[in-house]
């Protein structure tokens, strides 16, 4: 299958630009992932700082029914429907140890080890996790009363959400990348044919022309960039094939002439000959006569003197 160069520049097009407006999709897709994940995890560590000012005293520590009913509270509060659950941790014998969690079953269990590495460094960690196809961002910070560090808190909080509205985002982001690709391969196409396309295919069917033989065709230059320079190139060809077929067709007719004038004195030349071969058969046909007249002048005279 053959592809003209309108085809060609066409599908060129259309990949460069689809290329270029996806990435630009893509980059401002992944930008939006990243301000969404850098706002929860600030509103996340944020949450695990205002969970811990809300505990004062030991006291409050050792009621775990009050933990429990504060944790609940917690998330009522502040209206977060995207928190999977809240632990407190507390240091028990070396070990962290969950103590509360709106998470019931976790209960009595030992803290996993983002909760010791966030104990350990003094640092809060927030970890952006996959369980199963949700979305998870976990943060842990580490839990201090009265200045004593006494353990870690943490809370996980659902991403999905985020995520949702960032796939609609995408979406969206996609279909007008779609449209403004499609306007620009319109755009383009246009430009391109205009500038390039357009003048090549002239150049083709005049190079076509000329080797049929038309060497009167108007070649105009209409633009001052190398597509413009090529039309003056093929004009001056154009040009010189005329003025040597102009030259070409003078000699023929001199020569022409000249045959001419050769085939005219040879035709004298040889009428000129005819009537030197006539004079010259009739003398030799009468001195044949002569002669055959002269030997019967002689029998006669023979005859006579016997």
């Amino acid at each position: 299958m053959k592809f003209g160069i309108s085809l060609k520049s066409t599908l060129f097009i259309l990949s460069l630009i689809s290329i270029i407006v996806a990435s630009l999709a893509y980059l401002h897709y992944q930008m939006e992932k990243n301000f969404f994940e850098k706002e929860y995890s600030e509103k996340i560590k944020t949450l695990a700082i205002s969970l811990e000012n809300g505990i004062s005293s030991y006291n409050q520590l050792e009621d775990k029914e009050w933990l429990y009913s504060y944790l609940v509270r917690f998330i009522y509060i502040y209206n977060e429907n995207d928190i999977l659950f809240t632990n407190i941790d507390l240091a028990e014998n070396g070990k962290l140890m969950v103590v509360a969690s709106t998470d019931y079953g976790s209960i009595g269990s030992t803290a996993n080890h983002y909760s010791y590495l966030a104990y350990n460094s003094e640092k809060t960690i927030i970890r952006s996790i996959n369980d199963n196809g949700s979305n998870i961002l976990w943060a842990v910070r580490p839990f201090y009363l009265s200045g004593e560090k006494v353990g870690t808190i943490e809370i996980a909080m659902s991403m999905d959400k985020a995520y949702g509205e960032l796939g609609i985002m995408l979406g969206n982001s996609l279909l007008l990348a779609g449209i403004i690709s499609l306007f620009l391969t319109i755009v383009s196409i246009y430009i391109f044919r205009k500038l390039f396309v357009i003048p090549i295919l002239t150049l083709r069917d005049t190079a076509l022309k000329i080797g049929k033989g038309n060497l009167d065709i108007n070649i105009d230059a209409k633009s001052k960039d190398e597509i413009g320079e090529l039309f003056i190139a093929f004009r001056e060809m154009s040009n010189n094939l005329r003025e040597s077929r102009r030259n070409i067709n003078n000699y023929n007719k001199k020569l022409e002439e000249m045959i001419e004038d050769k085939t005219e004195e040879l035709h004298k030349k040889i009428e000129e000959l005819e009537r030197y071969k006539k004079v010259t058969v009739g003398r030799e046909l009468k001195m044949i006569e002569l002669k055959k007249e002269i030997k019967e002048l002689q029998s006669k005279l023979t005859e006579a003197d016997r």
